[in-house]
């Protein structure tokens, strides 16, 4: 998944991950440590301009509403 930050122009290469009891979370780089929470970044602006079938799937199935929040997939 591709992430962009509006106000910086910022791209972020993330991997979307399903948390076991929490939310949709996006790992970065080989770490295997989350780096950021998927709705509140979503929240502040933040835009999907890429994501696999398999994420807009998970993504579907969580509730987030893809096209509000995606600019290109």
């Amino acid at each position: 998944m591709i992430i962009e930050v509006p106000r910086t122009g910022e791209r972020i290469d993330a991997r979307l991950v399903e948390e076991r009891f929490g939310p949709l979370c996006l790992k970065v780089g080989r770490c295997e440590l989350i780096a950021y929470v998927l709705k509140p970044v979503l929240d502040v602006g933040w835009r999907i301009i890429h994501s696999t079938p398999d994420e807009q799937a998970l993504l579907k199935l969580h509730g987030v509403d893809i096209a509000s929040n995606a600019s290109h997939l």
